[in-house]
């Protein structure tokens, strides 16, 4: 392993701790888990930071366009669509990632045949809390 483990649902948690610590419930109906994808590549590259990267044109307009596509904010189902089919290149045919860890950027080369793997968590994250 390259990089210590990230796990997206640690920043939920402490989110919600901190609104329990102000009295905040979470209501009995709701269930929050989460999902963890593991992405498998060759050694990693380091790119620097967003500063250095800018420095180099071709590399700053891969970075954007690869970036662009996990925008969450597609104004309609066709741009959705373009980004998924876009996401699916990047991942099973171009096989790259950059990724963003302590404070630079890395050029990840993801390896043959499953660059991703990705496990739904059935624990809930109720269950992690630190309730009153």
């Amino acid at each position: 392993m390259y990089f210590d483990s990230y796990d997206c649902a640690s920043f939920v948690i402490r989110g919600l701790n901190q609104l329990y610590s102000y009295g905040a419930e979470i209501l009995p109906n709701v269930h929050l888990n989460y999902t963890r994808i593991n992405i498998y590549s060759y050694e990693p590259e380091l790119l620097g930071t967003y500063d250095q990267i800018v420095q180099n044109q071709t590399l700053h307009q891969d970075f954007l366009n690869f970036y662009r596509n996990f925008d969450s904010k597609k104004p309609s189902t066709g741009e959705w669509i373009k980004s998924l089919i876009n996401i699916y290149e990047t991942f099973f045919l171009s096989r790259r990632f950059y990724l963003y860890y302590n404070n630079v950027y890395w050029y990840m080369k993801l390896k043959q045949p499953t660059p991703l793997k990705i496990s739904f968590n059935e624990i809930p994250i109720t269950s992690l809390l630190k309730t009153k």
